[in-house]
């Protein structure tokens, strides 16, 4: 009977931790983006606080965020984060690599603005710069975390 209890609570203990676990990730993207769309918060301090970002890839962080802060506030809505799994998005989860541990997540600032985010294993968010020009062809496809290629 013992026995039987114990892997009872072990298995509920399990179940709780992995749910809270993906919960955390979830509030971590949900407050960097909270504070994405707060004005009074600098972008620089965002950058140093949650961003995983390489010293070369700086300042396109900054203007990609600057953008996502000035079309949110051109169309303030509800913001809604949902990991990859989840998502209804058309953006194809496929073309997106992510590393051994990371999280896709897609965050939807208002009626025209979702955007993929990842959460490494640090829990630091990673910026997708996956630009397109017109209906073919990316521009630039790229991770914050990596050093941009010429």
């Amino acid at each position: 009977m013992k026995k039987t209890l114990l892997i009872v609570l072990l298995i509920v203990m399990s179940i709780v931790l992995i749910y809270y676990n993906s919960q955390r990730d979830e509030n971590i993207v949900r407050d960097f983006t909270l504070e994405l769309v707060d004005e009074s918060i600098p972008l620089e301090q965002i950058l140093k606080k949650r961003i995983n970002y390489t010293q070369k890839q700086k300042d396109l962080c900054l203007f990609f965020l600057k953008t996502v802060r000035d079309e949110y506030i051109k169309n303030p809505d509800k913001i809604e984060v949902t990991q990859s799994t989840e998502s209804k998005t058309e953006i194809h989860s496929e073309r997106i690599k992510l590393n051994s541990g990371e999280q896709l997540f897609y965050v939807q600032f208002n009626k025209s603005l979702t955007l993929p985010f990842i959460l490494n294993k640090k829990s630091e968010i990673i910026i997708l710069f996956n630009l397109t020009k017109g209906g073919g062809g990316n521009l630039n496809n790229s991770r914050s975390d990596e050093t941009m290629h010429k």
